[in-house]
């Protein structure tokens, strides 16, 4: 391991002694080493406290030990002012490996003094919960209390299991232990202190000791019962040959009776084995099957390697991009249901709108809302009725934005949730038509759901043009825009890329999973404006949002090594992540030529990745400029900064950007939309791509060989 210098590393005392976590400090841990934990900071954590008594009078000790099973670390807080709210945090580097990206193995935990409460930093996710939810056995706190009964401190006491680590001397836990009270905060390490950020090569080190190859360990079940819980939970008739588990489930189950620790052993590894020898059926390869592609996929290039040479190639590859994308990603998009209906109830300038949908003996709606400019911005804007229409993809349905209706344009708001639940709590319109069901291909992740919705509203449109007096002449159904942010921006590019209705896409600060590719992520990379540390990576995407995506998408998590059941979803031999991807995300923007697609973000939203959003853009451009449309691919990055926000200026943009694609009006010369600020050097010390990944050349080879220009652009397909 390579530590920071001066991070302790801590004994943890084997013992064949049976423990009980109870909080209380029994004589078998009379028997360990403690170390202090007094490094005392204010309560806000903006500067060190001197240390002494009258500033901070909590202080703490730490003692492990270990019983070939499992971990146990004891903390005793001395403080003579103990508060329900005050508690030990464990920061917690599972293997240890110092990274500073917060991976799967990393997490934070608080136990607090009686009455015992415990809170983690991640949400309990179904499929990848807090490190804790998945090692921590125990835990337990108990009151310390002098002669006279009074009140001197407290402890807290954890089990937590060795899980894949070997059960020998020398093995290392990542862990950092401090106590809040209501005067201060205390850490173990020193450099702890300050945490403005989840830097876990600040935090020390509890390494496996004493044990002298004879004593009898505990029994560990731990990873054969974590390998036996998933197979059990493994939706089974899709995977190529099942009998080989089916046999090793057997196997574990018998060696799990038998309390036999090398019988049980053998049976973990076949088990382990069988589970990773899995392969899917479909018309596509297993991701574990792909090979591993460290740059950007060629766009040119089908998936069986053919060279896309014609326009008619390219179309075929178009369609190949979206099926990977559907296959191995987003899910397959249902198709429109046997009966969709719209009603609308006029207010004003807003028509509330009902979709109500049935297919198969089930029946689905949900109601989008339709603003339209009023008289007086129909008439500064210089557009009238038919009014063409930007639908937006949002967390909730709204009024128009003011600065879209002021452009003259209707805006028809779609909220999301109601289509398909942003959480893996698999609602919403969709699923009431086609319920959940990994097997029958009604896994798809919630973009793709959205991006249904926004085809089923356009659905609607056309079934009112065509059914309701009131909407006669009322809207331009060829002059279609499909706009999110954030999230709704992943939404929006999958809206785009399968519904050739959309003439324009804008993607707002969609990041990771939207525009910007897996490939590329930036980690430390510097700026004029300063540095991100990092975004969203394929890891985060599948560990935080897993319901963005298919079943299908977490087998491209590298997870061989360390051989885990949870896999080592950070792992990766590139800049980024995903690397048997047979696509990236450049390829989404490439599938939407040649129509239009605006992509925008902000310099210093690093959370989001502006970098990887021009990525994307790079990727997809030569694809529109071979199809003589370069114009229609454009690019805003504020640098104005301000976050994770689309700017009013940005909006301006937008609708200009709109009015030049449907309309053919020429951009204003403020409006500046093919600059790139990584390429140009804008964001100070030249090309960011140059300084970072090899340049333009090293993420996109095949860039030195494009095909020739079609010769008929007339022949695009454009809808």
């Amino acid at each position: 391991m390579h530590h920071l210098a001066l991070i302790a590393a801590f004994p943890a005392t084997f013992t064949s002694t049976p423990i009980t976590v109870d909080g209380v400090v029994d004589a078998t841990w009379s028997n360990t080493p403690a170390a202090g934990i007094v490094n005392a900071f204010d309560s806000t954590m903006t500067g060190t406290m001197t240390g002494t008594p009258t500033a901070c009078p909590t202080t703490g000790t730490l003692r492990a030990m270990w019983d070939g099973a499992v971990l146990y670390i004891l903390v005793s807080v001395t403080d003579p002012k103990v508060a329900s709210t005050d508690g030990v945090e464990f920061w917690i580097d599972h293997f240890d490996d110092k990274h500073p990206k917060f991976e799967e193995d990393d997490g934070m935990m608080t136990i607090t003094a009686p009455p015992t409460s415990f809170a983690a930093n991640r949400a309990q996710n179904a499929v990848y919960g807090n490190v804790s939810s998945r090692y921590l056995e125990s835990y337990a706190s108990a009151l310390q209390t002098d002669s006279a009964g009074a009140v001197t401190g407290y402890n807290v006491e954890i089990a937590w299991h060795l899980g894949e680590h070997a059960r020998a001397n020398g093995s290392e836990f990542g862990f950092d232990f401090g106590l809040r009270t209501q005067q201060c905060r205390v850490f173990w390490q020193a450099a702890s202190g300050n945490r403005t950020t989840n830097d876990n090569r600040k935090w020390g080190t509890v390494t496996l000791a004493g044990y002298d190859g004879h004593a009898p360990m505990q029994l560990d079940t731990f990873m054969l019962d974590a390998n036996r819980a998933k197979a059990n939970a493994l939706v089974l008739g899709i995977w190529r040959d099942e009998r080989r588990l089916a046999k090793a489930i057997d196997a574990a189950d018998a060696a799990l009776a038998s309390h036999d620790p090398t019988r049980i052993d053998k049976a973990n590894t076949a088990l382990d084995s069988a589970l990773r020898g899995l392969r899917r059926t479909g018309p596509w390869p297993d991701p574990y099957d792909l090979p591993e592609v460290r740059h950007l996929n060629d766009p040119f290039r089908f998936f069986n390697g053919k060279k896309v040479k014609t326009l008619a190639d390219w179309n075929q590859r178009r369609e190949e991009i979206k099926a990977l994308m559907q296959y191995y990603e987003f899910g397959q998009m249902p198709p429109k249901p046997a009966a969709l209906t719209a009603t609308a109830a006029a207010n004003a300038q807003t028509r509330d709108i009902t979709i109500r949908m049935a297919t198969n003996g089930r029946n689905a709606s949900f109601a989008p809302r339709l603003t339209l400019p009023t008289p007086a911005q129909s008439a500064a804007s210089g557009k009238s009725a038919p009014f063409a229409v930007i639908v937006s993809l949002d967390y909730a349905v709204n009024n128009g934005n003011a600065n879209y209706l002021d452009a003259g344009y209707a805006v028809l708001s779609i909220g999301s949730g109601s289509v398909q639940s942003d959480n893996v709590a698999h609602t919403g319109a969709i699923f009431d038509l086609y319920p959940y069901d990994v097997a029958a291909g009604h896994d798809f992740g919630c973009l793709m759901g959205w991006a249904w919705g926004a085809s089923r509203a356009v659905d609607a449109l056309e079934y009112l043009a065509a059914n309701d007096p009131g909407f006669a002449g009322l809207l331009d159904l060829d002059k279609l825009a499909v706009i999110g942010f954030s999230r709704w921006g992943k939404g929006a590019l999958v809206t785009g890329m399968m519904d050739e209705r959309f003439k324009v896409t804008h993607a707002g600060a969609s990041g990771s999973g939207g525009a910007a590719p897996y490939r590329f992520m930036p980690f430390g990379n510097e700026y004029a404006w300063g540095r991100t540390d990092g975004s969203e990576v394929l890891g985060d995407h599948l560990r935080h949002q897993t319901h963005n995506s298919n079943e299908m998408m977490r087998r491209f998590l590298n997870d061989t090594s360390p051989a885990t059941v949870q896999g080592r979803m950070y792992q990766t031999r590139t800049h980024g992540y995903g690397e048997r991807l047979p696509f990236d995300h450049h390829l989404e923007i490439a599938a939407i030529a040649p129509r239009a697609v605006l992509i925008a973000s902000t310099n210093d939203d690093y959370g989001n990745n502006a970098e990887g959003d021009a990525i994307g853009y790079q990727g997809a451009k030569p694809v529109f400029e071979w199809l003589g449309v370069g114009d229609k691919l454009a690019l805003d990055i504020d640098m104005g900064g301000g976050g994770h926000s689309l700017k009013v200026a940005q909006q301006y943009r937008f609708v200009r950007f709109l009015d030049y694609v449907l309309f053919g009006a020429p951009l204003p010369a403020n409006v500046q939309l093919h600059e790139d600020p990584y390429l140009t050097g804008a964001v100070g010390g030249g090309s960011v791509y140059d300084k970072y990944y090899g340049g333009l050349e090293m993420m996109m080879p095949w860039r030195n060989s494009l095909p020739n220009a079609p010769r008929a652009a007339a022949t695009i397909r454009h809808d």
